[in-house]
C-alpha cells in the first residue's frame, strides 16, 4: 500500500512537472498578444498577483499563464521585487522579460516639454 502511494506521488509530480514546463515554454516565452506599445501603470504597494490579475482583465495572460508567472516569481524569490511605475510593454515582449522590466525598474520616463516664452 505505502509503494503504490509513493509510485502514484512520483507519477503526480512527474505529471505537474510536465505541465509546467510545457506552460512555460509555451505561455510565458511568447510575446503578449499586441500590435502596439502598450502603456502599463503599476501602482505602490501593488502585488505581483495583482499584476497578473490586470493583465489577465487586459486579456494579455489567460488564468493558466497568469498563474504559472506568479508561481514561477515566487518560486524564484522575485515576486515580492517588482517597483510601481509607469512601464512601456513593446511589441515582442514575453512576460519573462515583463517581470524583469518590473524588476528593475526601468520605468517610462517622458521629458517634460516647457513651452516657449510668448512676447510681451
Amino acid at each position: 500500500m505505502l509503494l503504490r502511494l509513493l509510485l502514484l506521488l512520483i507519477l503526480l509530480s512527474i505529471a505537474f512537472s510536465i505541465i509546467g514546463y510545457w506552460l512555460f515554454e509555451n505561455k510565458l516565452t511568447r510575446p503578449f498578444p499586441i500590435i502596439n506599445d502598450t502603456h502599463y501603470l503599476v501602482l505602490p504597494g501593488s502585488h505581483l498577483s495583482q499584476v497578473a490579475m490586470d493583465l489577465m482583465e487586459k486579456e494579455l495572460l489567460d488564468y493558466p499563464s497568469a498563474l504559472t508567472w506568479v508561481t514561477l516569481a515566487r518560486l524564484q524569490d522575485r515576486a515580492h521585487l517588482i517597483k510601481a511605475g509607469h512601464y512601456i510593454i513593446p511589441v515582442g515582449t514575453t512576460p519573462q522579460k515583463f517581470l524583469d522590466t518590473l524588476i528593475k525598474g526601468a520605468v517610462y520616463s517622458q521629458p517634460i516639454r516647457q513651452p516657449p516664452p510668448t512676447p510681451r
